[in-house]
Formats: C-alpha cells, structure tokens, sequence
C-alpha cells in the first residue's frame, strides 16, 4: 500500500502543477478522477478490507478493514474538497471546457 501512497501523493502534486502552471480542462478531470478513485479505494478498505492477496485455493483474501477515525475523516474530507474545486474552476467564465466549449463572440462588422 505504500507504493500506491507513494503514487498517489505524486500524481497529486503533479496535477497541482499543470493547474498552477498550465490549467487546462484535462487536469482538472484528472484531478476529479483521482479524489474519486482515492475515496472510493478508502471506503473499500474501511467495508472489506485491503489488500487482496492471492489465495492458495484461487481466488483473493480480504485484508483487515480499517477504523474510522478524525485523521481519515479530515482526508477524504479535504479529497471531497478537491473535487469540488476542480469542478467549480471547470465552469469559470471565460474557462474552457471538453463538455462545454467556449462561446465564440461575434463581432460587429465594420468595428
């Protein structure tokens, strides 16, 4: 698992510099995509428990789940935060958007 922290935290701080540096739609998807996954892999942990290791019988064996507490709590809560953010600067004025293109102006002849 700590390789997949490892990972994890350095995709994070790799989207967070495309977004400084470059912003552009995909980072921003790429930053939904990533605090969903990282959510959803800790609800997994916390209901049935990960790692799966291979069983000799074929299969998988659930690892031990994982206690709820305020640390993790503040964690998910700051991915959740995370998500929001990306969505809200998807949809800024004057942003544009894979889904939702920017609107072409027209202008007035002769000016």
């Amino acid at each position: 698992m700590g390789l997949g922290f490892l990972a994890s935290g350095l995709i994070q701080v790799g989207l967070a510099a495309v977004v400084i540096l470059r912003p552009h739609p995909l980072a921003y998807y790429g930053v939904i995509a990533l605090n969903v996954a990282l959510i959803v892999l800790y609800a997994a942990h916390v209901v049935i428990g990960l790692p799966l290791t291979p069983a000799a019988q074929g299969g998988f064996t659930l690892g031990p789940t994982e206690a709820v507490d305020a640390v993790s709590l503040a964690a998910q809560a700051s991915e959740l935060m995370g998500v929001a953010l990306a969505f809200a600067l998807l949809h800024l004025p004057g942003h544009d958007s894979i889904l939702c293109p920017a609107r072409q102006t027209k202008q007035p002849a002769g000016g």
